[in-house]
């Protein structure tokens, strides 16, 4: 996602507050909060948001993100702190050693919450699959769905095209904890999807939303990505397993999201779901390009 207007960088002792004229997002030490609890955060964080700098005469939607050592679930952040912290293990060495970082590192970072093994599993996924979906942005989905984690992946251009990977099946109730153990329905979740046409999620998105449809029907079309794909999979020539794929064209899925819904089996491992993964994104490719390049 680019950013909107004018980006503005401050750097604080303990963290980095980052803005554009939408949202406002601090990244700051796993020090950041007063006690040994998360009840309260030090003065400086709160200080470095851009609603404290002078002449600024209204404050953006505030996300603050910790930094830990290992990706960890806090237990009741304080207001506008995310539950999922942010590892070290997922920012670059170059980007680590950076004027923008480098004193972020100087103490130790320290635990604030429990580990979260999916975190790891996610990002294991994200690094083998990011070469399918070239210049396509990766954003991490946690909590807003009941029933799943996992990345929701936008189409590059003039596209709201996204691709969902993740676990599926969930207890939302259970991921405080950050535990997914011993949820039984747990399985690999994909999706391939784009909004129906006038459902909107913001004004703007009236234009994307009208070249989805326009996408879509190409895509259902005799000679369409998809059409190919479906007919290939009656005729035994591919496998696509675990997987449906619904024409909203025909009436039955018009007010559907998804085009393509995958769900595998769920004794299959972290490892066996991402080349599941892998094995979708591939017959999907002719698809996938389209969407990027019309």
């Amino acid at each position: 996602m680019k950013p909107e207007g004018r980006v503005e960088i401050r750097i604080n002792e303990n963290c980095i507050s980052i803005n554009d004229n939408r949202i406002e997002m601090i990244l700051a030490h796993s020090n950041i909060f007063r006690n040994d609890g998360t009840e309260e955060l030090y003065s400086d964080v709160v200080m470095a948001s851009r609603a404290d700098v002078k002449g600024v005469k209204e404050s953006l939607p505030l996300h603050i993100i910790a930094l830990t050592e290992k990706p960890e679930i806090i237990v009741n952040p304080p207001k506008n702190v995310h539950l999922s912290t942010l590892p070290m293990s997922w920012i670059s060495h170059e980007l680590a050693k950076s004027d923008l970082l480098r004193d972020l590192f100087t103490e130790p970072l320290i635990s604030l919450g429990n580990p979260v093994s999916w975190r790891d599993e996610l990002w294991s996924w994200r690094q083998q699959l990011s070469p399918l979906l070239p210049q396509w942005t990766w954003h991490l989905e946690f909590g807003n769905k009941s029933d799943r984690l996992g990345w929701y992946i936008r189409a590059p251009g003039n596209s709201l095209f996204t691709v969902f990977l993740g676990w599926g099946g969930l207890d939302n109730e259970a991921l405080s904890g950050g535990d997914l153990d011993g949820q039984s329905g747990k399985h690999g979740f994909f999706l391939f999807e784009r909004a129906p046409l006038g459902q909107l999620g913001r004004p703007d998105e009236a234009e994307p939303n009208q070249a989805d449809h326009l996408r879509t029907q190409h895509l259902f079309s005799q000679n369409g990505q998809l059409s190919k794909l479906v007919e290939a999979t009656s005729r035994g020539d591919v496998d696509l397993a675990f997987t449906e794929v619904f024409d909203p064209q025909n009436g039955a899925g018009s007010e559907l999201w998804p085009l393509v819904i995958g769900r595998c089996p769920p004794e299959y491992s972290s490892s066996q779901v991402g080349d599941w993964f892998s094995d979708l994104l591939k017959l999907l490719r002719p698809a996938i390009d389209y969407v990027c390049v019309t």
